[in-house]
């Protein structure tokens, strides 16, 4: 893995600031809704739904691109317990940082109370994505296996039974048309879960770094993929707008039209060629803070919106992308300056 692949590194960086607009833009989205600020902030959502599916599909284009078993102990003692012990850094980071908040000061008492917190599971948010990630390095042997042996005919079965059973299953759950509801109700009871979750982004990730699609079907997938984004922004709009209501189901990760979206995006970014330069560079430094920038960057949010600098301070349409880049910024600063302490350096 130590083999730069320049066109992962891009699509690394690229999701590592998706993820820091989309935190910034839904901040302040649940409320508020028809305004012109919400719906900026709709508009910022749906453009960035692909980040989360995009790193799990590069973590499945690396460690299922060779062929050859893996090692489990390996995986065990390298892997996952370095996502475990980053998990539990930023977990206990995040309790202090809210502890000391509404204390007002810091305490050694609020030190442990943190880590009994964490140890009772209640850690950020947007930390459930190391949970998912620790899982699929757990079952990444077993899917290994399975991938070095699969036809593409196989892996395209796999991806279709993703699709159908998680992805539509999703939409379909939604819906109270009877149609909707006889087939979700129908189709859960037959328990496929082999390709559920996050594993299907995983074989999809490996199934387009192996088979590259020709300009055909990449042109119909990125008609596709556009169509899908509008469908995001449009659906979640005109469906919260009608409830009164934050609807975020066409904002899940696991919806065709996100699955649309990420694979549209996974392949354009596949095709970037860039020389070498400051814009190289500067992705490249990005990519390689990317786990750390994830880790980071909330605190930032909380700093700043604490401070009453938040996305209302100017229009949405301008203060997420303006808060967005300077949140950026401190955060990978910051994990540089974090890879500097030795015993830190590692989870990084």
């Amino acid at each position: 893995m130590k083999e730069r692949i320049v066109y992962l590194d891009y699509m690394r960086a690229l999701a590592a600031v998706a993820v820091v607009v989309l935190h910034v833009a839904a901040n302040n989205w649940y409320g508020f809704i028809g305004t012109p600020d919400w719906n900026s902030f709709t508009f910022y959502l749906g453009c960035t739904r692909f980040s989360v599916p995009l790193f799990v599909m590069i973590s499945g284009a690396l460690f299922l691109r060779k062929e050859g078993p893996i090692d489990v102990k390996r995986m065990l003692c390298h892997n996952v317990v370095r996502l475990l012990l980053f998990l539990l850094f930023w977990s206990v980071i995040y309790q202090l940082y809210h502890l000391i908040s509404a204390a007002g000061a810091f305490a050694p008492q609020l030190l442990w109370q943190a880590v009994k917190n964490v140890l009772k599971g209640e850690t950020q948010a947007h930390l459930w994505f190391l949970y998912m990630m620790i899982g699929l390095y757990l079952v990444c042997p077993i899917v290994k296996t399975f991938s070095d042996h699969a036809s593409k005919k196989q892996l395209e079965y796999a991806l279709l039974l993703f699709f159908v059973f998680d992805c539509l299953m999703t939409v379909l759950r939604h819906q109270e048309n009877p149609f909707s509801r006889i087939a979700s109700v129908n189709m859960s009871k037959l328990g496929i879960a082999v390709v559920s979750g996050y594993v299907g982004y995983f074989i999809l990730g490996h199934y387009l770094d192996r088979y590259p699609l020709q300009r055909k079907y990449r042109m119909g997938l990125y008609v596709l993929g556009i169509g899908s984004l509008l469908f995001t922004i449009g659906a979640t709009y005109l469906e919260s707008v009608a409830k009164g209501a934050c609807e975020e189901i066409y904002l899940n990760y696991l919806t065709p039209n996100v699955f649309f979206m990420s694979a549209a995006v996974y392949t354009a970014m596949s095709k970037i060629q860039c020389a070498k330069g400051v814009l190289d560079r500067g992705m490249k430094q990005i990519a390689d803070s990317s786990f750390g920038i994830y880790g980071v960057h909330m605190l930032f949010v909380f700093f700043f919106w604490n401070a009453g600098i938040d996305t209302f301070r100017m229009p949405g349409i301008i203060s997420v992308p303006i808060l967005s880049a300077v949140i950026l910024m401190i955060s990978l600063f910051t994990v540089k300056g974090l890879k500097r302490i030795p015993g830190i350096r590692r989870l990084l």
